[in-house]
């Protein structure tokens, strides 16, 4: 059983990086409808994850979800195959997001959760129960002021590995640094996330 499921991942992986591969190839020969495909199939991921580093504001993750877009197409050739393509384009978002922020932290000072959007960019399901919504959203709002709380690069790195569910490997390329040093940083980022807990706790929130 082991077997069968290590021969489809490896599947599944060979398939997913083939197709980069063909549509990489069809944009680099002109094809406007792999340039298409290209964008239609990255948009909704790429703009949730600029969505959490801009801090959870519609119009800016827009913004910077197009900036990074047009950045990707303008250095294509660049791509060595040498992460996944998704893995690249968050690289790419994650110095415009970081452009953006460095800039807006010039002219206004950080806003509060009230002032925040969701935690999530979807909508919510038509279908709930009203008990299980507030909850959810007592919660999210509890982590996100705590995240709100820490020093910018602890809450981007907490980011990158729980909501957006990235491999150390691959939160490496996207911040530009070795394994080993997101991992220490990690391990600071969760420390500093649970004394600030602590001390919203002691504090009553």
């Amino acid at each position: 059983m082991s077997t069968s499921g290590a021969v489809g991942f490896r599947s599944t992986r060979s398939k997913a990086e083939h197709y980069e591969i063909t549509l990489l190839d069809r944009i680099a020969r002109g094809d406007q409808k792999a340039l298409a495909e290209f964008y239609n199939h990255y948009i909704d991921d790429v703009y949730r994850f600029v969505y959490h580093q801009v801090g959870g504001h519609r119009q800016d993750a827009e913004d910077v979800t197009q900036e990074t877009f047009i950045a990707a197409l303008d250095s294509l050739e660049s791509f060595r195959g040498e992460s996944r393509l998704y893995v690249w384009l968050c690289g790419i978002a994650w110095r415009k997001a970081s452009d953006f922020r460095r800039k807006r932290d010039r002219t206004q000072s950080r806003q509060s959760i009230a002032d925040e959007e969701s935690l999530e960019p979807t909508g919510a399901r038509s279908e709930f129960r009203v008990e299980d919504v507030a909850e959810r959203h007592s919660l999210r709002d509890q982590v996100w002021q705590t995240l709100l709380a820490l020093p910018e690069h602890y809450r981007q790195v907490l980011i990158l590995k729980y909501i957006e569910e990235f491999q150390v490997a691959e939160i490496a390329l996207i911040m530009g640094k070795s394994e080993k040093a997101v991992e220490s940083l990690l391990v600071r980022a969760r420390n500093a996330f649970r004394a600030e807990l602590d001390r919203e706790a002691k504090s009553g929130g």
